[in-house]
């Protein structure tokens, strides 16, 4: 039998550990690992990790980073996971395969964390949790580790928990409501082609329309309650999902996408700009869409008339799509501007009624 270690694990395994304990100390400088990520090694840290995961006082969220599977590196680097998350959340980083698996045995598969993968574990974790409601993102083969990391930010903003929940209910109360309506029209229909001399039942059909209705209202106003950033994000993806078929969604998901607090400004300071229609636009954009749409006409913004298009250090290039008719007064129509980024981020900037655009 393998001799044991004197913490109990194989001298194989701890051999193994501490090759990445020093590809670790290669990586981060002691100044900095003792900041962050919080670099999990042995059994001990790992109890630690779950119990702060499972615990019911936790009201921040944890990112847990593996090793890439193509080098003994964290899959993202933690500094750019800190600026997707801010600063209260904590970044873990697990090197070991073997501590993978403990943590599978104590998680379950669907909310375990693989090799060249990084999780989100959100507070209320447990071994029941949606899976959906903690996500997982994964380094795919010869993707760039910005696509990554992009996937990671969108998956962030996406499953925050009030975000999360406001997304759920407004879909639970539409598909509720729209088979109500179905069955109330069905219903309603066959009663006046049978019996077209009562009419107690078709009024019996239109209340149950009308509760319907108001119950539509309700999620209105409780998405009207969000903050203006959360209420775009989830304006967007209902957008997409009402103007695009499943086969559609398919073709054409709704790609990563930055709200700059330049555009949320823009839409708190113009209570006149219709919000459905920003977010309907800039989902076309995110989709990859707007091209074929001329009510958008997408176009590169200029520095000048028969200049050369916008285009910032980074290399992202500034575009712009119509947004809405100029109204009385105005001498263009309302525009919105954006960066499309080297990666494909689509860096939403503001909400313009002139072609002037500053880089940043």
């Amino acid at each position: 039998m393998q001799a044991e270690s004197a913490r109990g694990v194989p001298r194989r395994a701890e051999a193994a550990v501490h090759k990445q304990t020093q590809a670790a100390e290669r990586i981060w400088p002691m100044s900095d690992r003792e900041l962050e990520p919080i670099v999990v090694l042995d059994e001990p840290a790992l109890k630690s990790l779950e119990a702060y995961l499972l615990s019911s006082d936790r009201e921040q969220p944890v990112v847990a980073l593996a090793q890439s599977l193509e080098a003994e590196e964290p899959v993202l680097a933690s500094g750019d996971v800190r600026a997707i998350v801010g600063a209260d959340a904590r970044i873990y980083y697990l090197p070991a395969e073997h501590l993978l698996q403990s943590l599978q045995s104590i998680l379950g598969r669907s909310l375990a964390l693989p090799r060249g993968a990084a999780r989100i574990w959100w507070p209320g974790l447990g071994s029941r949790s949606d899976p959906s409601d903690h996500p997982l993102v994964l380094e795919l083969d010869g993707q760039p580790q910005a696509h990554t990391l992009a996937e990671l930010a969108r998956q962030f903003d996406l499953s925050r928990p009030r975000v999360r929940r406001e997304i759920k209910l407004i879909e639970d109360t539409r598909r509720l409501a729209e088979h109500e309506r179905a069955q109330a029209l069905e219903l309603l229909e066959a009663t006046e082609e049978r019996l077209r001399d009562t009419q107690v039942e078709r009024h019996e059909e239109a209340t149950r329309a009308d509760a319907a209705e108001m119950r539509a209202k309700s999620a209105a106003r409780e998405l009207s309650a969000l903050s203006c950033e959360e209420r775009m994000h989830v304006l967007i993806s209902r957008e997409w999902l009402g103007a695009l078929t499943a086969s559609e969604r398919r073709t054409h998901p709704l790609g990563a996408y930055v709200l700059t607090p330049e555009l949320i400004a823009t839409t708190e300071c113009q209570p006149a700009l219709p919000e459905d229609r920003l977010a309907w636009v800039c989902a076309m954009v995110a989709c990859g869409l707007a091209p074929g749409l001329s009510e958008i006409a997408p176009g590169p913004l200029l520095s000048a008339p028969l200049a050369s298009q916008l285009e910032r250090a980074d290399g992202a290039k500034a575009w712009r799509c119509r947004l809405e008719q100029g109204a009385a007064g105005t001498p263009h129509p309302a525009h919105l501007h954006y960066w499309m980024r080297a990666d494909g981020t689509v860096e939403f900037a503001g909400v313009d009624y002139s072609d002037e655009l500053a880089t940043r």
